[in-house]
């Protein structure tokens, strides 16, 4: 056998007992077993935190494109309640302008003496209050207000 050239790192051999009658030599590479690496420890732990990156940082980009289309979702629903919010709105502020005038004890409803205040035709006036007064309680509440404005 022929002796072994070092490396600080590994054994290289060179291994001449291919068998009988064979003179081609073999190299054999053999990691040294028994020898202390420094600071393994220190490079065992970079390995896996660097891994530990990798494999966030995948699956951060694969949530981005989730997240993506959950906040497309978000602002899809927050621009409906938004529009929704605006009509109400505009709903409530027509059916304030129509009872403001009207209603002067301010109790949030309108008798039949109030509703005609602000009507010129009278007969007409009354006819309308008779069919948007839906419970027959001889006042008039936003609800009926709305739906006699068509709101």
């Amino acid at each position: 056998m022929v002796p072994a050239r070092h490396h600080p790192c590994f054994d290289f051999r060179l291994d001449a007992s291919m068998g009988a009658g064979n003179t081609f030599p073999a190299f054999g590479f053999h990691a040294m077993r028994n020898r202390k690496i420094p600071n393994m420890k220190l490079i065992q732990t970079l390995v896996v935190v660097s891994l530990l990156a990798v494999f966030a940082a995948s699956a951060d980009a694969r949530n981005n494109g989730n997240n993506k289309k959950a906040n497309e979702q978000a602002e899809k629903e927050k621009a409906k309640k938004e529009k929704e919010r605006a009509e109400r709105k505009k709903v409530r502020e027509a059916v304030d302008a129509f009872m403001t005038p009207r209603d002067k004890n301010k109790d949030g409803s309108l008798t039949k003496e109030e509703f005609l205040s602000g009507e010129t035709d009278k007969a007409a006036g009354e006819k309308k209050f008779n069919e948007a007064n839906k419970n027959n309680d001889r006042a008039l509440y936003k609800t009926e207000i709305q739906a006699m404005l068509g709101l």
